[in-house]
């Protein structure tokens, strides 16, 4: 997924949980209806289009929702399946986990929307602690596709297409990546050198001062 938003979401006082199921890894995109080529067995939507987000039930209890920086910002049906800025796969990855929100509930509807997704995306298999939890559809009507994707819109406006991470190798190589994990690098050479120049100006080497 690149750098995207990971926000957990509780279903603690809900009195319907989550299921699994034997495909429990669920993309969703909020423009690819289920009976669409992208969602026919075995397609998904695609990773790379900047409306897809992936469900991923830890347990009965919580959901971990993964979603593009850019659909977080801009939660857009019509830009659902736009390929996302500096998009890739199998890159390396830093995890800032104080960036994970866990703070939203969701209620008995919500619950079984997420449910419902999960289960039309199973293979054979659906399971969960209570045979109840198994029919989503009993507790609420089929939902407009698009409509699900509203769950996760958050009142407050994202920080995260705007931020920056910076790391500093053992070697002094510096990295500098931004919301879309489009990175410079400065070599640790370069940065030893302008380090070493710095210390023999502060310590007094009339070699390394500049003529007035």
């Amino acid at each position: 997924m690149g750098r995207g938003g990971l926000e957990i979401f509780s279903a603690k006082n809900s009195t319907t949980k989550f299921l699994l199921s034997d495909d429990p890894v669920v993309l969703y995109n909020c423009d690819c209806f289920p009976e669409s080529d992208a969602c026919r067995f075995p397609m998904t939507p695609h990773p790379f289009w900047r409306g897809s987000r992936v469900f991923y039930p830890l347990s009965p209890d919580t959901v971990i929702v993964i979603s593009h920086v850019e659909h977080v910002d801009d939660p857009s049906r019509t830009k659902a399946r736009r390929e996302r800025r500096n998009a890739r796969s199998h890159d390396e990855a830093l995890i800032n986990y104080g960036d994970i929100l866990n703070y939203r509930e969701f209620d008995d509807g919500a619950v079984a929307k997420i449910k419902l997704r999960n289960k039309t995306r199973a293979i054979r298999y659906v399971a969960s602690a209570n045979e109840s939890d198994l029919f989503p559809e009993k507790v609420t009507k089929i939902p407009r596709w698009s409509e699900i994707d509203e769950l996760f819109y958050s009142k407050y406006g994202s920080f995260r297409g705007s931020s920056e991470t910076m790391v500093r190798y053992k070697d002094g190589t510096i990295m500098h990546s931004n919301a879309f994990g489009e990175r410079d690098m400065v070599p640790g050479w370069f940065v030893r050198q302008q380090e070493a120049k710095r210390a023999a100006v502060a310590n007094g080497n009339p070699a390394d001062r500049k003529a007035p």
